[in-house]
Formats: structure tokens, sequence, C-alpha cells
């Protein structure tokens, strides 16, 4: 029997996995969540913050673009992108 992969279940479990420290691991179940629903911000914050977390500032950058594209005034994005661009080499 195939097992149904629902956007809220995926990105649940992304997130509990992210903020209880197995960041890595989170990091499937986010991006799986994003596909299923690209039109949902919160997979791509919460991917933003992990890849942030792991040292993929190329990707936490590309997450928190599509978090904007969604939901151009959030300032906390807009924040964290800045703090990223300065920390580029």
């Amino acid at each position: 029997m195939a097992i149904k992969r629902e956007y809220e279940s995926l990105y649940l479990l992304g997130y509990a996995l992210a903020v209880s420290g197995k960041k890595e691991e989170s990091i499937g179940y986010l991006v799986e969540a994003a596909a299923l629903d690209p039109t949902d911000e919160r997979a791509f914050y919460s991917l933003g913050y992990v890849y942030r977390d792991t040292g993929r500032p190329e990707e936490a950058k590309q997450a928190w673009r599509k978090v904007l594209e969604l939901m151009p005034n959030f300032p906390e994005v807009q924040r964290n992108l800045q703090s990223l661009s300065r920390r580029a080499p």
C-alpha cells in the first residue's frame, strides 16, 4: 500500500526535526513539502534557516528569496538575506 505524502505532514515533520537539532535530516522533508506546495512559504522559510545553519548560504538565499516572492513584505527574511550577503566573501 502506498503512503500518501501530504504537505502539512511533511512540513511539520521537517520543522520538528529542525528545531530538535536534526537539521540535516529535516532537509529532505522540507524540500519534499516545498515541492508539493510551492505556494506555501512555510517550508521555504524553514529551509532558509536549516540551510544557513548547515553552512549552505546560497541555498538559504534561494529559499528566502522564494519566501519574498510569495510574501514580499517580510522584514525578518529581508534582514536574513542582507545578513548573508554581508558575510559573502
